[in-house]
Parts: C-alpha cells; sequence; structure tokens
C-alpha cells in the first residue's frame, strides 16, 4: 500500500511537470509587462516582464525582473486577462528557492500553502478550503539562525499554541489557547516558572505613529528618490526590505537589509529609521510584545528627470 500511493504521487509530479514543460518548450502565447507592483505599464516603464502561455485550460504566467532576467512568479489564471487566480501559486527568493508555494481555485487560496525563506526553512504551513484557514504552523528564526517562535492554530476547534525559545534553543515562554477566550501563559525565567490567565487570542502588529500614511510622510520627508538619483541609480522601480525588531517600548534594534540593491540605500534608511520616532508596539494576547517587522520600502526614479 506504502509503495502504491509513493509510485502515485510520483505520477502525479511527473504528469505536471511533463505539462509544464511542455508549455515552456513553446514560444509565450502572450508578453505582459508591469511595474513592480505588478500593475500593467507600457514596455518602456516596465521593470518586469510576464510570458504566459496557453495551457488545456488556464494561462500560466511566468514573470521575470526584466534587469536580470531573474524569475519571480509563476502565477496559474483562468484566462488571457490575469483577472482571476486558478491553479499554481509560485514566487521564488533571488538565489531561486521557493519563497510560496500554494494553488487558487477561482481567486480563493485552495489547499496546503507554504512559505520558506532564502535558506529553504519553512516559514508558513498553512491549510485552506477556498479562502478560509483551517489550521496553520508558523516558524520564527532569529537573525543568527536560531529558532525564536513555534506556533500552531486550529481555527476550527479556536486552540492555538505559541512557544518562545532563547538563543540556547530553551523554552522561556509558552502561550496555549484551549478555546478561543481561555489561555495560559507560562514563563520560565531564572530558573522559575511562573503562569498568568489569557482572554484574548487578538493581536496586533506594531506600526509607524500615524500608521501607513504617517510612513509614507516619513520617507518622504528622509529619504526620496532624489537619493537614488544623487547616486546615480538608474530609472526603474526599487524596493529595499528592512527587517528589524519593535521593542515593547517602541524603540527600533536588530536592524537588517534582506535586499542589496546597491547605492548604500539599505543602510541610508536603516540610519534614517535609527534616527526616527518611537513606533507603536505590537500586541499579543492583550500585552505588549517584543516583534519582529519586516518592512518593504519601494521608490521609482523617472527616466526624465
Amino acid at each position: 500500500m506504502m509503495l502504491l500511493k509513493v509510485l502515485r504521487k510520483i505520477s502525479l509530479f511527473v504528469a505536471f511537470f511533463c505539462a509544464t514543460n511542455y508549455a515552456y518548450a513553446q514560444d509565450p502565447n502572450y508578453i505582459y509587462y508591469f511595474n513592480v507592483q505588478l500593475e500593467s505599464v507600457a514596455k518602456e516603464y516596465a521593470s518586469i516582464t510576464g510570458k504566459g502561455y496557453r495551457m488545456d485550460n488556464s494561462v500560466l504566467v511566468d514573470y521575470y525582473r526584466i534587469e536580470d532576467i531573474k524569475m519571480i512568479l509563476t502565477i496559474e489564471y483562468t484566462d488571457s486577462t490575469l483577472k482571476v487566480d486558478n491553479g499554481i501559486f509560485q514566487s521564488y527568493h533571488n538565489n531561486g528557492l521557493f519563497e510560496n508555494n500554494g494553488s487558487f481555485i477561482n481567486g480563493k487560496e485552495n489547499g496546503l500553502w507554504m512559505k520558506y525563506d532564502s535558506l529553504g526553512r519553512t516559514l508558513d504551513s498553512i491549510n485552506y478550503v477556498m479562502g478560509k484557514m483551517l489550521t496553520y504552523m508558523k516558524q520564527t528564526f532569529h537573525k543568527d539562525g536560531y529558532l525564536v517562535a513555534l506556533e500552531n492554530c486550529d481555527s476550527i476547534a479556536g486552540t492555538l499554541s505559541v512557544i518562545n525559545y532563547d538563543s540556547l534553543g530553551s523554552i522561556s515562554r509558552t502561550y496555549i489557547f484551549s478555546t478561543p477566550n481561555k489561555g495560559i501563559a507560562t514563563y520560565y525565567e531564572n530558573g522559575s516558572i511562573r503562569t498568568e490567565p489569557l482572554t484574548t487570542q487578538a493581536r496586533k502588529e506594531a506600526e509607524y505613529p500615524g500608521g501607513p500614511n504617517g510612513w509614507k510622510r516619513f520617507l518622504e520627508k528622509n529619504v526620496s528618490a532624489m537619493y537614488l538619483l544623487d547616486k546615480g541609480a538608474p530609472a526603474g522601480y526599487y524596493q529595499a526590505i528592512i527587517k528589524f525588531i519593535v521593542n515593547e517600548d517602541g524603540t527600533l534594534s536588530d536592524f537588517e537589509g534582506e535586499t542589496d540593491l546597491g547605492y548604500g540605500l539599505e543602510n541610508e534608511l536603516i540610519s534614517k529609521m535609527k534616527n526616527g520616532v518611537k513606533w507603536i508596539p505590537s500586541t499579543m494576547f492583550g500585552k505588549k510584545v517584543k516583534a519582529y517587522r519586516r518592512q518593504p520600502i519601494t521608490m521609482f526614479v523617472p527616466k526624465d528627470y
């Protein structure tokens, strides 16, 4: 029975591999042009191109960055208008490894979705049924490589567990919910154990004061496209990603540039953020907590400036 299951999985993989490579063996049926936000633009303003292939009942599109011809996305749609995702969805890190891998049915996530970091480690594993999340597992890693947190949730049963680890791999605290409004926190501190009841699973991510509009004003005031122009950057879209920690008091620490676009952009952004105001800290289960934040920052350098 086990051998039969393995053979079935191999057969399914071979069928998908052959169907996909049959499409790639042909010239694309459609060519698309996009900006960095994947908005359709004229060819001369594009930073991303899409190559579309007609499948039996869908259109498969591979997205490439024009500057380095690296594939960043593969998405299957119902037709050439690209309005409805229907089939595979895959995104890739700069090194070619998977970033996200899942599938859609009529625009809704369905089945198992996986998210990985650039080292190939699993970050998220989520089960969907027609856009509704049923269960998920999430892992968070410190920039030095060790596991910081492991989270499991069953949205149907209302259960949730979060386990935090220190740099030695020992459990530092746990949050365990048996129902949506009944849980217990356990803290392991200096050889002692302390517990307290929890009454809510509510959580909120850290944010810049004033929300998205406040963050936009901060960028316009401190780091504009003029910085890139002064450094001689060519026209195009630039999206830097900065990872950092927002501490319980709103201060920022542990900055890391996930991208390296050149021109010292990531270091300039980090410098401005270090000298900026405090953020509104993340809250978890009714309490302020230290949390990682991954902040994308997009800039556009026009051709005729």
